[in-house]
This record gives structure tokens, C-alpha cells and sequence, in this order.
């Protein structure tokens, strides 16, 4: 589901988007309510890409209406983590390298309703609203971009 267009790629996934905010989202096989979920991926931005920015969004919905968002601006050199809402960009954020491979970890724990995202080593953290309830589908987002990730590994505890 989704208004991105990936495709397979050696790295993993190639995640294109030729407008603003788009997301592409995969069903789990079973929702997760409660508990921590991590998520471990690296990132880059495609060959040529003309903007190069990349998100892991974790979402309740098949819309992305209530989500997670996290990953990087890179061509801004940040790292970013949000809930989804009508305009991205009015995020947390801080400085970050990311002119090349980006190695991601997001921690949520959604009993105590927060989120860790760690990219080469720098860490932000936030609390999240009660609309992002359960994790129900796993996907990509990019803004007017072109991103490669690698299939990203889920965990729960």
C-alpha cells in the first residue's frame, strides 16, 4: 500500500518517490499491541539521487495516518523522528553525517509510548501521542527522492 514505488534491489530495496511525503507499506503477519519492537536497517541514498532523504515508518493504519517516521535528511546532513502528520519537515532533528551508508536502529516501546532512533551512533528519543497504537505494517518513506535500504530486520520483546 502506498503511493512510493519500490522495487528489488541488490542492496535490498530501491524506494523512489516523484512527489512530496509518500510512503510504501507492507501488512505484518501479526499486529504488535504492546511490548518493544526494534528495527535495525541501513540506508543510502540511490546513485545520481537529485535529493536524498529516506524514513523507516512503522504504522498503525494502511495509510500511515498514525506512525512512526524515522531515518534521515541527508542532504541536509539530520537525522529525524516523528509522528506522521500533514507536513513533514516540522519534526525533531539533529546534525548528522550522512553523505554515505547510514546504519539505523529505531527502539519503540509502546507500554511506556517511546521511541530511540540511533544512525551512526547518534541517538534522539521522543514520546509519541496515543493515535500511533500498534505496529500493523512496516515500510518506506521518502520525500521527492530516490533511497536504497536494506531489507530491515524486526524484533519484538
Amino acid at each position: 500500500a502506498g503511493t512510493a514505488e519500490v522495487t528489488k534491489h541488490a542492496y535490498g530495496y530501491r524506494v523512489t518517490a516523484s512527489g512530496p511525503e509518500q510512503v510504501v507499506l507492507k501488512a505484518l503477519p501479526e499486529g504488535i499491541t504492546s511490548g518493544r519492537v526494534s528495527v535495525s536497517w541501513k540506508m543510502k541514498a540511490a546513485k545520481n539521487a537529485a535529493t536524498r532523504n529516506g524514513l523507516i515508518v512503522l504504522s498503525s493504519d494502511e495509510d500511515a495516518n498514525a506512525a512512526l517516521c524515522a531515518g534521515a535528511w541527508m542532504g541536509s546532513n539530520e537525522i529525524t523522528l516523528f509522528e506522521n502528520h500533514s507536513g513533514w519537515g516540522h519534526d525533531l532533528s539533529a546534525r548528522c553525517p550522512a553523505d554515505r551508508e547510514l546504519n539505523c536502529r529505531l527502539d519503540v516501546d509502546l507500554d511506556l509510548r517511546t521511541a530511540k532512533l540511533t544512525v551512526n551512533g547518534k541517538t534522539l528519543k521522543m514520546a509519541f501521542s496515543e493515535s500511533f497504537t500498534s505496529v500493523n505494517y512496516i515500510g518506506f518513506g521518502v520525500h521527492k527522492a530516490d533511497t536504497l535500504f536494506s531489507v530491515p530486520e524486526v524484533k519484538t520483546r
